[in-house]
């Protein structure tokens, strides 16, 4: 006899989001941010990267005056 799958509960979105009906979150891996997905079965998916060094990190260390040069 098969058994169904088990069907796995979403993860709760970061912080205090709230998502539209219908769309799923799930926890990513990241190294020092949180990543994760938003998406809804036959929609689009939402991936994002949130923390310190997410997005340009070399930028962010410029600013906070860590890094003595940077090329763009």
């Amino acid at each position: 006899m098969k058994q169904a799958p088990v069907q796995k509960k979403p993860d709760a979105p970061p912080g205090s989001l709230r998502l539209v009906a219908g769309y799923l979150h799930r926890k990513g891996r990241g190294f020092d941010t949180e990543v994760g997905y938003i998406s809804k079965p036959d929609g689009m998916t939402l991936m994002y990267d949130i923390g310190v060094l997410a997005g340009n990190g070399a930028k962010h260390q410029k600013e906070r005056g860590d890094c003595l040069w940077q090329k763009e």
